[in-house]
């Protein structure tokens, strides 16, 4: 019943989103006068019944169960897009952003769905965490959403795991570092993440790439795909230079 109704909410939004963007094409080609496109926004349907806490409670409970996951951070991901079409996207991520109990729940969902193998949900999960996350550190405050206090290395080990399951799959370990790279701006974070032997996880990795074993296991990954394949040099290496810097600063 959970995953139909997932589904259904899915098409919902996926089908109003085209709607509106064809009523939109037809007002620059007609004339706006002969158009209404005076539509009530799903996403907005969605936040004023709380979806944001179904979601996740949906992710945190089923989390064995990946095409729930998927349906349900699909949605999430759709309301927190800035790019989306929609003007929601700022209380939707601060939705996600508060209580600290819920950035904890998307921290403990994508451990969960790494130790599943649950890929394609996986990074749905990084990739809604990390809008979060970016949005506040890209704010005034420069600090991402806080984690519950006392359960910061609960959350640096789920997170932390997730590199240490994937360093061979690019699209996630990148992911997963964006995020981290966002969240090691919180000093309780910060050391949570070191107490999780972070540093070591991202030496190791180093040490893989300089053999060239992650960049052989990226290309094949790549191939036949469009994929942009990154080698371990460049941007991602001074990603890690920089996180990495950030422990040594405490």
């Amino acid at each position: 019943i959970i995953l139909k109704g997932l589904q259904c909410l899915c098409v919902i939004v996926e089908t109003i989103g085209h709607l509106t963007a064809t009523t939109k094409r037809l007002r620059g080609n007609i004339g706006i006068s002969t158009v209404s496109t005076h539509v009530i926004r799903p996403e907005q349907i969605l936040l004023e019944y709380g979806f944001v806490r179904t979601g996740l409670r949906a992710i945190y409970r089923h989390h064995t169960r990946p095409e729930i996951c998927t349906c349900a951070l699909s949605l999430l991901l759709q309301l927190v897009r800035e790019d989306s079409d929609h003007a929601f996207a700022s209380r939707a991520i601060a939705e996600l952003s508060t209580p600290p109990e819920r950035v904890l729940t998307l921290a403990t969902a994508a451990g969960n769905l790494s130790s599943g193998g649950h890929l394609e949900p996986l990074m749905l999960c990084l990739e809604v965490f990390s809008i979060v996350v970016w949005s506040s550190v890209d704010g005034p405050e420069e600090l991402p959403p806080p984690m519950p206090r006392g359960r910061e290395d609960d959350a640096a080990k789920a997170l932390v795991g997730i590199l240490d399951r994937h360093p061979q799959k690019q699209g996630v370990f990148t992911q997963a570092l964006r995020l981290l790279n966002g969240i090691a701006h919180d000093k309780h974070m910060c050391l949570a993440l070191r107490s999780q032997r972070l540093p070591a996880t991202l030496r190791h990795w180093l040490l893989e790439s300089a053999s060239g074993s992650v960049h052989r296991a990226w290309h094949e990954a790549a191939r036949g795909s469009e994929q942009i394949l990154l080698g371990p040099t460049g941007r991602g290496l001074q990603a890690l230079k920089k996180i990495t810097g950030m422990f040594m600063e405490i």
